[in-house]
């Protein structure tokens, strides 16, 4: 078959397409020119293109893979990040509940202390009180105690060398006496300057007494004496007041005296224990200590 035209080459692919394809076979540079004829630009680069957007895609689907395998991991992330938060919570939780019970111990501790602190408050005041009650019971029979011994002390001045007197006699300062005393002498005794208390506390001073010898003529002495338990410098100034008061007469010699059981450091700088050097020593402001024992302080047995 002779193909002259295209009207041939149309009819030939009717007809008979193998004659066509045989023919183009054996020629391979007329099938670059038939498709050169038959194609069109667009479609001889339509493989390359096609080749290309299935490079494309592989491309995106392998892009797409890597992209799902970092979210996978993203999520995996996200699940371990969430789990840990759970964990954390929950220890958060946990935490927080040991530490409400610590609270709450704590707030137990801290009444039980305040409780234990107030019974050790009226602990304290019931031991003060009766301290304080104990200290006026054993002032009390201090002042008793050195009361019965007060003829002992006045012995002892009366045989010191300033005095020597022989079968003293002693006469104690009513209250009645001791306020004549005062109004007597009261211009004397203003003029002492002392403290005002001390117009008080001489009428009603421990022991005041006047020691005189029974008979003959030897220079008598009052005594103006305080006595504690534990004495302080409380009392030896009492003692030491009292004693410039009685001395306003001018007629006999007044001795501060302190009797005690102990003594306070605050009246170890003025305290005589020797007789002879308090007498002599005419120290108005000195006291001469005398020592009680602590066996003489017992109350009497009840009959």
């Amino acid at each position: 078959m002779t193909i002259n035209t295209d009207a041939d080459v149309i009819r030939v692919i009717q007809e008979n397409p193998r004659i066509l394809v045989d023919a183009l076979t054996a020629h391979p540079e007329l099938i670059a020119e038939v498709r050169r004829v038959v194609l069109t630009d667009e479609l001889l680069a339509m493989p390359e293109q096609l080749a290309q957007i299935i490079k494309t895609q592989d491309e995106m689907l392998k892009s797409l893979t890597e992209t799902r395998e970092t979210q996978n991991e993203m999520l995996k992330s996200l699940t371990e990040t969430r789990e840990t938060q759970n964990e954390m919570l929950k220890s958060l939780t946990e935490t927080r509940e040991t530490q409400n019970e610590m609270l709450n111990a704590q707030r137990e501790m801290l009444e039980e202390q305040a409780n234990v602190r107030k019974d050790i408050g009226a602990l304290h005041g019931m031991y003060r009180q009766q301290h304080e009650d104990f200290g006026r019971f054993r002032g009390a029979y201090a002042i008793d105690t050195a009361k019965r011994n007060v003829g002992d002390i006045a012995l002892i001045i009366s045989k010191s060398r300033a005095h020597r007197l022989h079968r003293i006699a002693m006469a104690d300062f009513t209250m009645a006496e001791r306020n004549e005393f005062l109004t007597r002498n009261y211009d004397g005794v203003d003029a002492l300057h002392l403290r005002e208390r001390a117009w008080a506390t001489f009428l009603t001073g421990d022991v005041i007494t006047r020691v005189t010898e029974r008979r003959g003529n030897g220079r008598g002495f009052y005594i103006a004496m305080e006595a504690s338990y534990t004495a302080d410098i409380e009392d030896a100034q009492r003692a030491i007041d009292h004693a410039k008061i009685l001395r306003c007469e001018g007629d006999l010699d007044a001795y501060a005296v302190v009797a005690g059981v102990r003594r306070n450091l605050s009246v170890e700088g003025i305290l005589y224990e020797d007789v002879e050097r308090f007498v002599s020593a005419q120290d108005e402001d000195s006291v001469f200590w005398f020592q009680l024992d602590p066996k003489d302080l017992r109350p009497d047995d009840p009959f």
